[in-house]
């Protein structure tokens, strides 16, 4: 019967080493699905970060040619108000009806 015994425990000493060998693939494969997870994570906040940079950007474009338009039609009515009121205050040539 020892040989059953010794065979047993060659088995048992074969499936450790197996386990023991095999141990830092295992390992190796977590830590590269913890790498890959982190560069995804990485990669979408680098990719809003850009997108919200380019709307800033663009709304930004938008809100300073709104600007640039009122202040463009307020000199123009400011320009349109000052002439009318020198208008209405120049003397008519000619004769006055009463």
């Amino acid at each position: 019967m020892p040989s059953v015994i010794s065979s047993v425990n060659e088995l048992c000493t074969s499936v450790v080493s197996i386990f023991f060998d095999l141990f830092p693939s295992f390992l190796a494969v977590f830590n590269a699905i913890l790498a890959l997870g982190r560069d995804m994570v990485s990669a979408v906040v680098n990719l809003g970060q850009s997108v919200f940079k380019a709307a800033v950007g663009i709304s930004g474009g938008v809100v300073e040619l709104i600007w640039a338009n009122i202040v463009g039609i307020a000199v123009c009515v400011g320009g349109y108000f000052l002439y009318t009121a020198y208008v209405q205050k120049r003397p008519t040539r000619g004769k006055r009806r009463a």
